[in-house]
């Protein structure tokens, strides 16, 4: 088979549609280059498009309408077709093989006598729009295909005049999905009801759909007739199994509508939604009441058992369907389309089945993107074999058309609503041809396994460009790791240790000849081994489902309290992205398995099988080197250093990673440091971390003594002032005991001064002289003496000395001071 690739899928999750090998037709057929001059663009191929699958015969086919598709002939054959303009072609094409086209068994006007009327009428194949419904019964390989644009010419006489109508009557064609050839059913014609008053139009074929029967020997048909009677009516027909000929009776099913707009017949589907054991039809109306409408027929008597409606003015309620058991409950449900809800967004309605003969309303999926027309088209089938029917909605106006797969689930009965798994769009580049996909999703086949593999795949109709895409399922498989180690409690002194992983596959019996690889992260956050990551890979097939590896842990270990993660990781190897075959036994990881394991491996911490370690620690904090005034120390600013004395002791269980963490007032330094502890800051505040023990054992003690620095603090204003001590108590251990301890160191100032004071002459006699004589000259010296450790920022000597005498001017004139600073230090 011939394949063009897409290189340009764009999804938003990877589940098991592969969108790595799609299969692009026309291009895929073996006999392509027959179909070079035609323009599939112009006829709508891909408007409708079916997947089938011969079990016995191991064949499967895609069937593609293209009711704006003329044929393929020699030229003698195109000059007898020149006046049939665009009939409609319906293209039946082999997975893998080439393409043929199936046309009516007479392909040009058709002559047929209708005994209601007396006359004689012209079924007119031109335009007909053949293809533009098709289906098949999937047990017997019946095939219809419809063309509800026929148009019949009739002249309608009577006493006074002739009358020519034109009415577009539409007519169905039926044999088995091997035949070219498919033969009109002049049945419906022959046997329309022409007495009513309004019965030109019907639309007959618009719809078809083989309802779901256990009838071994019957096949039911139901067709659309959307505007018969205006208001639409479905067509009820039943075949032989054996040679599919038809019974000689037909039944007409319509509902009571007094609406012009209606549309009954419009989408059809059949299941069993109430009851096992009983097959109801769904058809939908979307035109009733601008909202749209959806009728559920019970077969037997030809009524409506219950009734859906739209909500929105002008959201189309109806205009596609879909019937699969979403939650696996044993009864089928429904998925109905509105695709002109909002702004052109469009939503598809989910309901379930139920017993009590009614719909339970359980979801909504909103398209968010607007002239999207999300929901154009539905389907439902289970697509990853977990036995839920899963829901496939289409959005041909949104990008160059996109489709939504959305996992059926349990958990649809509690109303959870269904997220997106899968999200494709197409914007293609095939081999040296550029292709435009657009309207990707306009049309979605009912899903069908073509490959044998279990899995059932999709085909997707992209009308506008002409083109239909085959994307086909990967197994799925759940995946259970299971993770064991040698040993399973680590002791604190081991090196190394060994894992085993253990692979168990469930869902798909070929997932254990794949080869895999289990990739391990060990101990990422804490980076206790020598290597974190690890990779481990299988043979193909595998020999042995479980794999071992030796980790080496590093040495000097701190951390004993966290145990060891062990995150593996489940992959198989097969890598099919850079392939050009698809693999259609390669497995992928259910959404739901188990491909992924964690395992935590414990040290052994001594503190029992809760492994929660009880530790009960207390401190004593003692300065030393400072004064003991009442019950709290004081320190005389200016003396010696002083040391802070702490003493620890553990009376529980042992405490891992214990430290001790000193805050220390501003200020304050410390004179050296040990080797266990590390200094920190935090602003002007010192901060100093001491590990204590790793662990600190039961009944252990410890004493921790800084020498402080106290050289900075000399400013005697700080008399008075009360530094405080923070300790905090840290471990990775629950401590019962202390954790934070404070202590307080009053500051003091101590000093004191002395003076003295001499002369050299103790009195001078001024006589009465002359002046020169008076040149006296006299000395004093003046000795201060300071006491304590405390210094003094400044001191003032003042000297009071007479100048002058009330009878006489000035006696003394001052010489500069002479000063001179001596240190004598005394011990107190």
């Amino acid at each position: 088979m011939r394949f063009i690739l897409m290189s340009n899928i764009l999804i938003v999750f990877a589940y098991n549609i592969d969108i790595n090998h799609p299969i692009l037709y026309p291009n895929s057929a073996t006999n392509a280059d027959e179909y070079l001059h035609t323009r599939f663009e112009r006829s709508y191929f891909g408007f409708s498009v079916l997947l089938h699958h011969d079990s016995q015969k191991n064949s499967s086919w895609l069937f593609i309408g293209a009711p704006r598709g003329n044929y393929t002939r020699s030229s003698r054959d195109r000059i007898s077709l020149k006046f049939l303009n665009e009939p409609g072609v319906v293209y039946r094409c082999g997975l893998p093989g080439p393409c043929t086209e199936i046309e009516p068994a007479v392909i040009k006007n058709e002559e047929i006598y209708i005994r209601q009327l007396k006359t004689r009428g012209l079924i007119r194949k031109k335009q007909s729009w053949f293809g533009g419904a098709m289906s098949i019964e999937r047990d017997s390989g019946f095939l219809t295909i419809c063309a509800p644009r026929t148009v019949m010419n009739i002249i309608l006489r009577n006493t006074w005049n002739s009358k020519y109508v034109e009415t577009m009557q539409g007519m169905c064609y039926s044999d088995h999905i091997l035949s070219t050839k498919l033969y009109a059913e002049m049945f419906e014609i022959e046997h329309y009801d022409y007495s009513r008053d309004i019965w030109f139009d019907p639309i007959h074929g618009f719809s078809v759909a083989f309802a779901s029967s256990r009838d071994e020997e019957v096949i039911t048909r139901i067709v659309g007739r959307p505007n018969e009677d205006v208001t639409g009516s479905i067509n009820i027909a039943r075949f032989k199994r054996r040679n599919f000929v038809q019974f000689p009776y037909t039944e007409t099913v319509a509902i009571s509508i007094n609406d012009d707009l209606s549309q009954f017949g419009y989408a059809i589907t059949s299941g069993y939604y109430f009851n096992r054991n009983r097959s109801l039809y769904v058809c939908t109306d979307p035109g009733w009441d601008y909202v749209g409408q959806v009728a559920i027929i019970n077969p037997d008597k030809n009524v409506m058992v219950a009734r859906l409606s739209g909500t929105d003015i002008g959201e189309f309620f109806g205009a596609s369907l879909a019937t699969g058991d979403l939650n696996k409950d044993g009864l089928h449900d429904l998925v109905i389309g509105a695709p002109h809800w909002g702004t052109d967004n469009g939503r598809v309605h989910v309901y379930l089945g139920s017993p009590k003969e009614e719909f339970e309303t359980v979801a909504i999926l909103e398209g968010a993107i607007e002239d999207a027309l999300f929901g154009y088209a539905v389907a439902s089938g289970d697509l990853d074999g977990d036995g839920f029917s899963d829901i496939i909605v289409g959005a041909p106006w949104e990008e160059s058309g996109v489709i939504y797969i959305y996992n059926g689930d349990a958990s649809l009965k509690d109303k959870v609503r269904p997220l997106v798994s899968q999200r494709i769009a197409m914007q293609s580049h095939g081999h040296n041809v550029l292709m435009n996909i657009r309207t990707f999703g306009f049309s979605i086949s009912e899903p069908i396994d073509i490959d044998n593999n279990g899995y059932a795949d999709i085909a997707i109709g992209a009308y506008k460009s002409g083109h239909v895409v085959v994307l086909r399922s990967k197994p799925v498989v759940k995946t259970n790791l299971t993770i064991y180690t040698i040993p399973i409690i680590l002791q604190r002194n081991i090196s190394d240790f060994l894992i085993t992983i253990c692979v168990d596959y469930h869902g798909y019996d070929m997932a254990n000849t794949r080869a895999f690889k289990i990739s391990l992260i060990v101990d990422k956050k804490y980076k206790r081994t020598k290597k974190t990551l690890l990779e481990l890979l299988s043979r193909e097939p595998p020999v042995h489902m479980c794999m071992n590896t030796s980790v080496t842990l590093l040495d000097n270990i701190q951390d004993f309290i966290e145990p060891i993660a062990i995150y593996a990781t489940h992959d198989f190897i097969y890598n099919d992205s850079s392939t050009s075959e698809f693999c259609k036994i390669c497995p992928i990881e259910s959404k739901n398995g188990k491909n992924t394991q964690t395992l935590l491996l414990p040290f052994d911490i001594g503190c029992g099988e809760d492994r929660v370690c009880n530790s009960n620690i207390s401190a004593i904090v003692q300065f030393q080197g400072v004064r003991q005034v009442t019950e709290n120390n004081s320190w005389v600013i200016g003396s010696d250093d002083i040391t802070l004395e702490i003493h620890l002791e553990n009376r529980a269980e042992p405490a891992y990673l214990t430290s001790i963490v000193f805050i220390f007032p501003e200020g304050i330094i410390l004179r050296s440091i040990l080797p266990f502890c590390e200094e920190d800051t935090d602003g002007d505040n010192l901060i100093v971390i001491c590990n204590i023990g790793n662990p600190f054992g039961m009944n252990e003690q410890k004493i921790v003594k800084l020498d402080l620095d106290m050289k900075h603090l000399t400013d005697s204003s700080l008399h008075g002032h009360i530094l405080e001590f923070s300790m905090e108590i840290r471990t990775r251990s629950v401590n019962h005991g202390m954790h934070i301890i404070k202590a307080w160191l009053t500051l003091y100032s101590e000093v004191s001064l002395s003076l003295n004071g001499k002369t050299f002459e103790e009195s001078y006699y001024l006589p009465n002289l002359d002046k020169d004589q008076l040149n006296i000259t006299f000395q004093h010296n003046y000795q201060i003496l300071k006491f304590g450790a405390t210094s003094i920022d400044e001191a003032r000597l003042i000297v009071n000395v007479p100048a002058a005498t009330e009878d006489a001017g000035s006696l003394v004139f001052l010489y500069k001071p002479r000063v001179g600073i001596f240190y004598i230090q005394y011990n107190v």
